[in-house]
Protein backbone atom coordinates (compact mmCIF):
# COMPACT_ATOMS: atom_id res chain seq x y z
CA UNK A 1 0.00 0.00 0.00
CA UNK A 2 2.95 2.33 0.48
CA UNK A 3 4.35 1.89 -3.03
CA UNK A 4 2.86 1.94 -6.49
CA UNK A 5 4.64 -1.25 -7.59
CA UNK A 6 1.58 -3.41 -7.12
CA UNK A 7 -0.65 -0.77 -8.69
CA UNK A 8 1.36 -1.19 -11.90
CA UNK A 9 1.75 -4.96 -11.67
CA UNK A 10 0.88 -7.22 -14.58
CA UNK A 11 0.70 -10.28 -12.29
CA UNK A 12 -2.54 -12.25 -12.76
CA UNK A 13 -4.79 -12.85 -9.79
CA UNK A 14 -7.41 -15.59 -9.92
CA UNK A 15 -9.61 -14.37 -7.11
CA UNK A 16 -12.37 -16.59 -5.77
CA UNK A 17 -12.85 -18.54 -8.99
CA UNK A 18 -13.53 -15.46 -11.08
CA UNK A 19 -11.68 -14.63 -14.28
CA UNK A 20 -8.06 -13.67 -13.68
CA UNK A 21 -7.38 -9.97 -13.25
CA UNK A 22 -4.14 -8.10 -13.58
CA UNK A 23 -3.27 -6.80 -10.13
CA UNK A 24 -3.20 -3.24 -11.44
CA UNK A 25 -6.84 -3.63 -12.54
CA UNK A 26 -8.08 -5.57 -9.55
CA UNK A 27 -6.97 -3.46 -6.57
CA UNK A 28 -8.58 -0.02 -6.44
CA UNK A 29 -7.59 2.71 -4.01
CA UNK A 30 -10.55 4.58 -2.52
CA UNK A 31 -9.18 7.78 -4.09
CA UNK A 32 -9.34 6.20 -7.54
CA UNK A 33 -12.92 4.92 -7.39
CA UNK A 34 -15.05 6.23 -10.25
CA UNK A 35 -18.52 5.50 -11.52
CA UNK A 36 -16.92 2.96 -13.87
CA UNK A 37 -16.31 0.77 -10.78
CA UNK A 38 -20.02 0.61 -9.87
CA UNK A 39 -21.18 -3.02 -9.87
CA UNK A 40 -17.57 -4.19 -10.18
CA UNK A 41 -16.16 -6.77 -7.79
CA UNK A 42 -12.65 -5.71 -6.76
CA UNK A 43 -10.21 -5.37 -3.91
CA UNK A 44 -10.85 -1.85 -2.62
CA UNK A 45 -8.36 -0.30 -0.21
CA UNK A 46 -7.44 2.88 1.60
CA UNK A 47 -7.88 4.77 4.86
CA UNK A 48 -10.86 4.68 7.20
CA UNK A 49 -11.82 8.19 8.31
CA UNK A 50 -14.44 7.20 10.86
CA UNK A 51 -17.00 4.64 11.95
CA UNK A 52 -20.36 4.94 13.63
CA UNK A 53 -20.35 4.15 17.36
CA UNK A 54 -21.75 0.63 16.82
CA UNK A 55 -19.14 -0.12 14.12
CA UNK A 56 -21.79 -1.06 11.62
CA UNK A 57 -20.46 1.31 8.93
CA UNK A 58 -16.92 2.31 8.02
CA UNK A 59 -16.39 5.53 6.09
CA UNK A 60 -13.45 6.15 3.81
CA UNK A 61 -11.40 9.29 3.69
CA UNK A 62 -11.67 10.25 0.06
CA UNK A 63 -13.58 12.78 -1.99
CA UNK A 64 -16.34 10.28 -2.82
CA UNK A 65 -16.87 9.36 0.85
CA UNK A 66 -17.47 5.71 0.03
CA UNK A 67 -18.94 3.70 2.93
CA UNK A 68 -18.54 0.05 3.87
CA UNK A 69 -21.46 -1.59 5.73
CA UNK A 70 -20.11 -4.13 8.23
CA UNK A 71 -23.13 -4.80 10.47
CA UNK A 72 -22.78 -8.58 10.12
CA UNK A 73 -19.04 -8.40 10.76
CA UNK A 74 -18.94 -6.07 13.76
CA UNK A 75 -18.05 -8.74 16.34
CA UNK A 76 -15.50 -10.28 14.01
CA UNK A 77 -13.84 -6.88 13.48
CA UNK A 78 -13.80 -6.09 17.19
CA UNK A 79 -12.37 -9.48 18.18
CA UNK A 80 -9.93 -10.06 15.32
CA UNK A 81 -8.47 -6.59 15.10
CA UNK A 82 -8.76 -5.85 18.85
CA UNK A 83 -11.06 -2.84 18.43
CA UNK A 84 -12.40 -1.35 21.66
CA UNK A 85 -14.25 1.61 20.18
CA UNK A 86 -15.01 3.29 16.91
CA UNK A 87 -12.15 5.72 17.60
CA UNK A 88 -9.67 2.86 17.16
CA UNK A 89 -10.56 2.71 13.46
CA UNK A 90 -9.75 6.32 12.59
CA UNK A 91 -6.78 6.38 10.24
CA UNK A 92 -6.64 2.59 9.87
CA UNK A 93 -5.80 1.03 6.51
CA UNK A 94 -8.38 -1.38 5.14
CA UNK A 95 -8.61 -3.81 2.24
CA UNK A 96 -12.02 -5.25 1.39
CA UNK A 97 -13.14 -7.58 -1.35
CA UNK A 98 -16.55 -6.67 -2.59
CA UNK A 99 -18.73 -4.89 -5.09
CA UNK A 100 -19.15 -1.14 -5.38
CA UNK A 101 -22.86 -0.32 -5.28
CA UNK A 102 -25.01 2.81 -5.23
CA UNK A 103 -27.64 3.36 -2.54
CA UNK A 104 -31.24 3.79 -3.54
CA UNK A 105 -31.53 6.98 -1.51
CA UNK A 106 -31.88 10.39 -3.16
CA UNK A 107 -28.18 11.20 -2.74
CA UNK A 108 -27.07 7.93 -4.41
CA UNK A 109 -24.23 7.30 -1.98
CA UNK A 110 -21.59 4.76 -3.00
CA UNK A 111 -20.85 1.82 -0.75
CA UNK A 112 -18.83 -1.37 -0.92
CA UNK A 113 -20.75 -4.55 -0.18
CA UNK A 114 -18.29 -7.10 1.21
CA UNK A 115 -18.71 -10.38 -0.63
CA UNK A 116 -21.19 -12.56 1.28
CA UNK A 117 -20.30 -10.66 4.49
CA UNK A 118 -17.34 -13.03 4.55
CA UNK A 119 -14.83 -12.26 7.34
CA UNK A 120 -11.95 -13.40 5.13
CA UNK A 121 -12.77 -10.53 2.76
CA UNK A 122 -11.79 -7.74 5.14
CA UNK A 123 -8.33 -6.81 6.41
CA UNK A 124 -7.56 -3.92 8.74
CA UNK A 125 -4.24 -2.46 9.90
CA UNK A 126 -4.73 -0.03 12.76
CA UNK A 127 -2.95 3.31 12.68
CA UNK A 128 -1.54 2.89 16.19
Amino acid sequence: MKTDTFAKSEILINAFGKNPYKAKNFFVNFNEITKEHVNKWRGYWGVISKSDSEISWLNTSNENDVSIPVTNLTEYIKNTFKIDSCDDLQGAMILVFGKLLVSKSDNEKWYIKITYDNPSHIFIKLAK
